[in-house]
């Protein structure tokens, strides 16, 4: 079985996955341009949010797998824009964070809804 599963895998790299994986992908900081065909299952599906974020997710893994393994843990990772925006930030974006996880039920006696 482990034979027949690794001609399957062997084939599909082949056939779907052999241009995200050349070798100057590993090795150089070179951007790898996603091909045509590819990228326009990024227009047609939805969620893949068009072929630019296509593009940019698959520089991202490229990036990613440069990496030394194991990776650290990502739960407390916060992109840049964020964390910067976690410094600067006033109390009161701080004071509306906790307000957040307060659940408030107004009373239906005091409701005036005519």
């Amino acid at each position: 079985i482990k034979a027949h599963f690794g001609k399957v895998l062997e084939d599909l790299f082949q056939n779907s996955l052999s241009w995200a994986y050349p070798s100057r992908t590993l090795d150089n900081l070179e951007v790898v341009r996603v091909p045509d065909h590819i990228q326009h299952i990024g227009s047609d599906i939805a969620t893949i949010n068009g072929r630019e974020t296509l593009q940019g997710t698959f520089n991202l893994w490229c990036a990613l797998i440069r990496l030394p393994k194991p990776f650290p843990s990502f739960e407390r990772l916060i992109p840049a824009i964020y964390a910067f925006w976690n410094v600067v930030k006033r109390g009161s974006d701080t004071t509306t964070k906790l307000m957040d996880d307060c659940v408030t039920k107004i009373p239906k006696a005091h409701i005036n809804a005519e």
